[in-house]
């Protein structure tokens, strides 16, 4: 609605044996500011966890 640019990647993993699901979801006001759809180690602003366990690894907050 406000034009702005965004990518999604959802990283499915083993999630039918119990296995983690990652969603990356980028968003930017041109498409020019995003270079790739994963989010780089260190370049997250916001975590939005619906696993205690798996949102506090060590591993998701890298």
């Amino acid at each position: 609605m406000e034009g702005k640019a965004a990518r999604v990647m959802d990283m499915a993993g083993m999630a039918q044996k119990g296995g983690t699901v990652y969603s990356y979801v980028q968003l930017a006001t041109s498409d020019d500011q995003i270079s790739s759809t994963k989010i780089a180690a260190g370049h997250c602003d916001l975590l939005i966890g619906a696993d205690a366990v798996v949102s506090g690894s060590s591993a998701t907050l890298s």
